[in-house]
């Protein structure tokens, strides 16, 4: 029986006091899964907007371009070898990406798990909305400017801003 929209399909807990879930969505067909996370000390769960994960991974870099670097890069090629959800199962069986390049100790803000768990079904669920919509693709694309960013001058001010303006758009 397919979950009804709202309904639960998957959830982790994370060292950082998160836990992540996937419900079901509404917007990109049956199949499409709104993210959710919570800390533990909060009331209720909400989706995350994308300035939060592009935040965490700007005070990751601050402290260490290069591992960042690395981990964008290891987003981007996920992005491109994931597909969109094929099946409800999929969903509910769903076994978060390991992250094998560093200690999610190391640096500030959520464990790195937790932000790979967010862009890997942020990425899988992007895929769904291929046809037909002319705003697919804007989560790749805000993935490949905080790359770029990561990757080259983190004194680049004016790349910052346009990130950050892109994030808080989507």
């Amino acid at each position: 029986m397919a979950a009804e929209i709202g309904e639960e399909l998957w959830s982790e807990t994370y060292d950082d006091g998160y836990t992540i879930s996937m419900v079901r969505g509404d917007r990109l067909g049956p199949l499409d899964v709104k993210v959710m996370h919570k800390h533990d000390e909060a009331l209720r769960a909400h989706a995350p907007k994308h300035m939060h994960w592009v935040d965490d991974v700007f005070r990751k870099a601050d402290h260490d371009s290069t591992v960042m670097c690395e981990f964008m890069t290891w987003a981007l090629d996920n992005y491109h070898a994931t597909s969109a959800w094929s099946s409800e199962s999929e969903q509910t069986d769903y076994s978060a990406p390991s992250v094998p390049f560093y200690s999610p100790d190391e640096l500030p803000g959520w464990d790195v798990e937790h932000l790979a768990t967010l862009i890997d079904t942020l990425s899988k669920n992007e895929q769904l909305g291929a046809v037909g919509n002319p705003n697919v693709y804007r989560f790749r694309e805000l993935m490949e400017q905080v790359k770029e960013y990561v990757c080259g001058d983190l004194e680049d001010t004016d790349l910052r801003r346009t990130i950050t303006s892109t994030a808080t758009r989507l």
